[in-house]
């Protein structure tokens, strides 16, 4: 798999601001917040998303990399 680094100029086009929400989840007998990121939009689809389809997220310190599985490329 083929790694590209984008210069900072690339990323002011592209960035996207969203909000991270908190989610009740059960724990035991009780509950637990935890973090959720919502996406959705038309973006996506013009990004290749589609709907049922599976993606890939890739993790490192303070980032996230998410792919449709069709790309051979990750951009960090």
């Amino acid at each position: 798999m083929k790694i590209i680094r984008l210069e900072q100029s690339n990323l002011r086009k592209s960035r996207r601001t969203l909000k991270v929400y908190s989610r009740m989840w059960p724990k035991g007998t009780g509950f637990q917040r935890l973090p959720e990121i919502r996406l959705m939009g038309k973006w996506l689809q013009n990004l290749g998303f589609k709907t049922g389809q599976t993606i890939s997220v890739f993790q490192t310190e303070n980032r996230m990399v998410i792919t449709n599985g069709v790309r051979k490329t990750i951009i960090l």
